[in-house]
């Protein structure tokens, strides 16, 4: 969803409600409007916060939607920091977002393209990374991270 990918809150109605939801789900005829706000810290998307009951006469305008995405910007800094605290920290910042993109699915060169790095330069942290997790594979590096709560 653009929202996410931009980073930005973003209020869809209308047909555009309809081009952006999946044919996999079935929207409400009740349902005129939602908002999408992403939460993420850096260039990584934490989570985000799908709204649908909004007031019909709620003005979204752009200086409020920036409002919300900044809220968002430091509700994500809050929560890395709070998951993943830098007393305990097992990884660099670069090898930490690189494994969390791995457990999105996001292949090497997804991965580099959207960090703006080389995919040699990716494959270096995911090899850092694992070993410092004692991992053997990328499966088995993301999993440890599950389990030391890092990512949850």
């Amino acid at each position: 969803m653009a929202s996410i990918n931009e980073k930005k809150a973003k209020l869809y109605r209308d047909r555009e409600l309809f081009e952006k939801t999946s044919s996999n789900y079935v929207i409400d005829s009740k349902v005129t409007s939602f908002l999408v706000t992403p939460i993420y810290s850096g260039t990584m998307v934490i989570g985000f916060i799908y709204s649908e009951k909004l007031e019909e006469y709620a003005e979204f305008d752009e200086q409020l939607l920036n409002t919300i995405t900044e809220f968002n910007k430091q509700v994500g800094l809050i929560l890395q920091s709070s998951l993943y605290s830098d007393n305990q920290k097992l990884l660099s910042n670069r090898e930490f977002e690189v494994m969390n993109k791995i457990s999105y699915g996001e292949t090497t060169k997804e991965i580099a393209s959207s960090m703006g790095i080389s995919e040699l330069t990716v494959k270096q942290y995911v090899k850092l990374a694992l070993k410092k997790l004692n991992a053997a594979n990328r499966a088995h590096g993301v999993a440890e991270l599950f389990r030391l709560g890092i990512f949850v």
